[in-house]
């Protein structure tokens, strides 16, 4: 397909690079190992026995600050708290490699390469070696370890290895939609790319695409996903316009903020309930072969935004919804649709006797 050229992404490197060294500086109290002699004046000075921690409440709001709500400020806090110094040596060349990258590459690559490692680890079943100890609730090292202990391997098994690595994958891309909102704010496609990476993961990150930068360093330079992104964002369209044209302007819940976000969630789950159980007897086509074929052929002309079951997976403004209906199947329609039903019954009642 004929591709536009697109620009380098707008971001904020200055800032996040200025930002990564006044953390790499600061946690060098701890990867230099000067924080076991500081522990060792303190128990002298003060005659203390047991274990103690040197937290730094600058180096927890610094990797806050780069790296949001994801497992890598976590890692460096236990760091600070369990001092051990394989694993602060290993968090400290991550935030070097980082640093390093951003300087030489650019963000988008450096989001890029972080997406694609997670995604080679899922894919191949083999953990990398950039994961951090502390994943939500893993303990990578305890979940990889392959010991043998009498005649029986310890450590986790392949399906707690593959939660892991996925657990991995999902990090990244929270972690590459915090950096595109925090440090994007001159770019206009950050927020796109961010909802994305958020909602469709893999998507997302192809996004990242459109940053020369990343295509110079060797990726598949394939842009057919921006058609999937523009029937994502025609039909989103369409779904606004269709509920704008039906909120009651005298209720106050459909104009105030957050009031007006309850409204139009509950407006599009009531029209989903609604589609899915016109279509339950219906053969449809699984969302992964719908995208698939906007790939190849292009936006397409949709004329009833709730009307089929690939709008209804494309034009959900929720990333709950778009992730439970993604996987959705037969089996699963009393866990989700009835509950559903219910839940948007329940809501539209109280509403209404508001």
């Amino acid at each position: 397909m004929t591709v536009a050229v697109a620009t380098p992404f707008n971001m904020d490197e200055q800032a996040f690079l200025q930002t990564m060294d006044r953390l790499i500086e600061r946690f060098d109290r701890y990867s230099s190992g000067r924080c076991f002699a500081d522990l060792d004046r303190i128990r002298l000075e003060h005659d203390m026995e047991g274990p103690l921690s040197l937290f730094d409440d600058v180096v927890h709001e610094l990797a806050d600050d780069l790296f949001g709500g994801t497992s890598w400020p976590v890692n460096l806090d236990m760091d600070m708290i369990i001092l051990d110094r394989f694993q602060i040596g290993y968090d400290a060349e991550f935030l070097t490699g980082c640093r390093n990258v951003v300087r030489k590459y650019g963000m988008s690559a450096w989001l890029y390469e972080m997406i694609n490692d997670a995604s080679v680890a899922v894919a191949t079943h083999r953990p990398s070696n950039r994961m951090p100890f502390q994943l939500g609730l893993f303990d990578t090292r305890e979940v990889f370890r392959r010991k043998k202990t009498k005649g029986k391997k310890s450590g986790g098994g392949r399906r707690k290895r593959l939660e892991c690595m996925m657990e991995y994958l999902r990090q990244t891309y929270r972690l590459a939609a915090y950096t595109l909102l925090r440090w994007g704010g001159g770019e206009p496609r950050a927020a796109d790319a961010a909802l994305m990476v958020l909602a469709y993961g893999g998507l997302g990150m192809c996004m990242l695409r459109d940053d020369p930068k990343v295509v110079e360093l060797g990726c598949d330079p394939d842009f057919r996903y921006r058609h999937v992104c523009a029937q994502l964002q025609d039909m989103r369209i369409k779904a606004d316009l269709e509920y704008a044209c039906s909120v009651d302007l005298s209720v106050t819940s459909s104009l105030e903020y957050p009031a007006c976000l309850d409204a139009r969630y509950l407006y599009d789950a009531e029209h989903i309930v609604e589609a899915y159980r016109n279509l339950w007897d219906e053969n449809t086509k699984p969302v992964a072969q719908l995208l698939a074929e906007i790939e190849d052929n292009g936006v397409y002309e949709v004329e009833d935004i709730y009307g089929k079951t690939r709008s209804i997976c494309m034009t959900l403004p929720s990333p709950l919804w778009g992730r439970r209906l993604r996987v959705f199947s037969r089996k699963a329609s009393d866990c989700v649709i009835e509950p559903c039903s219910r839940m948007v019954s329940k809501n539209l009642t109280a509403r209404h006797a508001m």
